[in-house]
Order: structure tokens, then C-alpha cells, then sequence
């Protein structure tokens, strides 16, 4: 055997005991952690590190006496299970994916197979709504801002424990999927009722 014929040899076998190079670990769309938004002082929604949820709302009965004012505000917050979110970007109801935020800012309504008119990414989630855009920003100090005319909260919501892109991904996600409730066929529902 020529030295060449040899060098080659030796080669390839040390080929095939070397194992093929790892492919890229493929990001997350969400990142999930312990997340609450505010409203105000109170805790109005949870995102759980298994990607659980809970949806907090006023409940219970308000009862108005002569000459007085009340609010539902001074009602007791009631929580109720919420969507489980995925690393992949899905989101399900009652175990089943019905909407997936991809990792371009597009939101699939997985029930029906369209695109829902919602772009979210981990600094804002916005749509369009009569020829305006509206939706919410997000800034990593967990403030956040209104976009396009939305009417302005007396107390501001906040966020506190998104501290990474993916896991802002995952709580506007949410609060945009809410938010755009009534306009459209994708939603994500809150409480209505007490459970």
C-alpha cells in the first residue's frame, strides 16, 4: 500500500468514529418563567414556569347602598385556570393548540388555519383596527405602553419577571390575544364569571 493510499485510509477511519457535528439547538418562540401583569396594585394574570396560566378578575356581589358609589374594583379577585403556553409557541384551551405565534411574529389560528391579524414579537404585540394600529409595547423594565390611541389606564398595567426577550413574547402574546378579543375570530378569553 502507497503512503498516500494509506494517509487516506487512516483518514476516513477517524471519520467514522468521530460522531456528525450537533445541529443548532432550535430557539424557543417562548420562554417560560414566573410572570404576573399588574393592574395597579393587583395581580390581574400569572404565567407559570410549566406554562400554566391563571386569569385574575373581580368577582363575587356588589352590593350599592342609597347615597353611596361602588365599584367592581372593591370586588375580591377571583382566578381561574388560563391557556397553557409552549416553548413552540402554541397556545392551547382545554388541552387542545388553537393558536401558534411563530418565531417571525405571525399568529396562526390553528382551529380555522388562517393568520390572525396580529403581529407580536418581544417588544410589542400590535394590530389594525379600524385603518388605525393599535396594541401594547412592552420594555424589559416590565412598563408598559399603549400604542395607537388606546385608551389610557388610571392605573398602568405592568409586568413583573419578564426579564428576556422570549419570556415578553410569551406575556404579550397573551395580553395581545385578549386585547384583540372582540375584533376578530382568534381570541383568548379572560374570566367572565366567578368559579
Amino acid at each position: 500500500m502507497t503512503r498516500s493510499a494509506f494517509v487516506l485510509l487512516c483518514s476516513f477511519a477517524a471519520c467514522a468514529g468521530t460522531p456528525p457535528p450537533a445541529k443548532p439547538a432550535v430557539q424557543p418562540t417562548f420562554e417560560l418563567g414566573e410572570i404576573t401583569v399588574f393592574d395597579g396594585a393587583n395581580a390581574m394574570l400569572k404565567i407559570h414556569a410549566d406554562g400554566t396560566t391563571e386569569l385574575g378578575g373581580h368577582a363575587g356581589r356588589l352590593e350599592i347602598k342609597p347615597g353611596e358609589t361602588a365599584s367592581t374594583d372593591s370586588l375580591p379577585i377571583v382566578w381561574k385556570p388560563g391557556p397553557t403556553l409552549k416553548p413552540d409557541g402554541s397556545i392551547e384551551l382545554r388541552g387542545q393548540a388553537v393558536v401558534r405565534v411563530n418565531r417571525d411574529g405571525s399568529v396562526q389560528d390553528l382551529k380555522r388555519g388562517t393568520t390572525a391579524p396580529l403581529t407580536i414579537d418581544a417588544d410589542k404585540v400590535s394590530f389594525t383596527t379600524d385603518g388605525r394600529t393599535v396594541g401594547l409595547a412592552l420594555a424589559a423594565d416590565g412598563s408598559i405602553e399603549l400604542i395607537g390611541g388606546l385608551a389610557k389606564a388610571d392605573k398602568p398595567p405592568r409586568v413583573e419577571g419578564a426579564d428576556t426577550p422570549g419570556k415578553r413574547r410569551a406575556v404579550l402574546a397573551l395580553m395581545g390575544l385578549m386585547l384583540h378579543g372582540g375584533r376578530g375570530e382568534t381570541k383568548v378569553e379572560g374570566p367572565t364569571e366567578a368559579p
